[in-house]
């Protein structure tokens, strides 16, 4: 039990040091202060990636999804971006969610609530337009939790 308390305080320490190349302090905080609200209400961390994306170019990754669950998908974009958007696609490339933002400084996150129709591999196309010409950091994380069950009927 304390191993599993230990663990759980040290993943954002070791998430930080295998992406300190593509990782910093403002990415950090507003990675934090955007899956804060999700975690309060149940959600657990099913995975983050970071990576860097070129301006206005796709980055996709695959990814199982259980039809068991709810999820939430947050792309966290540096300072500099001007919009970022979220994609999924199931197994055939049809679109299952699809979500763009315009960022400012409250909002430097996009997100998309996703409730999969079936247990599978899903593709997740984060996209990021940037104010300024470059490659930045970006986190994708994805929270989960168990489908509510639907209330009983009264006769």
């Amino acid at each position: 039990m304390h191993y599993r308390l230990i663990l759980i305080f040290l993943i954002p320490f070791i998430s930080y040091a295998q992406h300190k190349n593509c990782s910093n302090t403002f990415i950090e905080k507003k990675y934090n202060d955007a899956i804060r609200t999700y975690l309060d209400d149940d959600y657990e961390v099913e995975f983050t990636d970071y990576f860097k994306i070129p301006n206005n170019q796709k980055v996709e990754l695959k990814k199982s999804f259980d039809s068991d669950f709810e999820y939430i998908v947050i792309l966290v974009s540096p300072q500099d971006a001007a919009s970022a958007s979220i994609e999924i696609l199931d197994q055939t490339r049809e679109q299952q969610e699809f979500e763009k933002e315009t960022l400012n400084l409250d909002s430097d996150f996009v997100y998309s609530e996703f409730e999969p129709d079936y247990d599978g591999i899903y593709n997740i196309i984060c996209t990021v337009s940037y104010k300024r010409a470059g490659d930045y950091c970006s986190v994708l994380t994805v929270l989960k939790r168990e489908v509510a069950p639907e209330p009983k009927k009264q006769k």
